[in-house]
């Protein structure tokens, strides 16, 4: 959905960015926290058709995580995973592989706290590897993501798994793969074609 019309973007907007402003001024530039305001602030430009922004507010929010010496691997990835959509969207293909896959990598690490990012990561690359016609690759990545879907409570998947599900329908896989994803769609309203951006939690 775009936002650029509505007047809900330009009152995010301003409060994110007085939100880096309070926060550069009591925290300092390489807080955490600042992080997670420049990483939501890209969301929003991406969520709202601005990619070249966004790019930037991901950018800002990785080299933040990267420079921390206590952040998690799940933040950092969600920034390499947020750049990559980003970069995705943007054409910047080359780019976009590398960082989803350093995503992945980091994000796997953390999949006891949070398997919907890793889920949301391996959407958007199968998405990629598709858009580029690597389909083996793509059911490849798709697979995995189906393991985790398997073990996710079925009302917690709408949001992350919509590029998934638009993929999975296109593919002949095994019997046990069919019935997931008849499943899949009962429990999903649409799918989207767009990779997903992930919000800080």
């Amino acid at each position: 959905m775009l936002y650029k019309e509505n007047e809900n973007f330009d009152s995010a907007e301003k409060n994110y960015m007085k939100s880096l402003e309070i926060f550069e001024r009591i925290l300092g530039q390489d807080n955490a926290e600042l992080a997670v305001v420049y990483n939501n602030l890209g969301t929003l430009y991406y969520s709202s058709g601005f990619f070249a922004q966004a790019r930037e507010m991901h950018e800002q929010a990785l080299e933040i995580r990267e420079n921390c010496t206590h952040i998690n691997s799940t933040d950092l990835g969600q920034s390499y995973a947020n750049l990559a959509t980003t970069l995705h969207q943007l054409g910047n293909n080359e780019d976009a592989l590398q960082r989803y896959r350093k995503a992945i990598s980091l994000l796997e690490n953390s999949l006891s706290n949070d398997r919907e990012t890793f889920a949301i990561a391996c959407s958007n690359y199968a998405l990629l590897m598709r858009n580029l016609g690597k389909k083996r690759k793509a059911i490849s990545i798709e697979k995995r993501a189906q393991k985790l879907l398997r073990k996710k409570p079925k009302e917690n998947l709408a949001s992350s798994y919509n590029n998934f599900t638009s993929n999975l329908s296109q593919e002949s896989f095994s019997t046990e793969g069919a019935k997931l994803n008849a499943l899949l769609m009962q429990i999903f309203v649409k799918s989207s074609r767009k990779p997903s951006s992930i919000s800080a939690r």
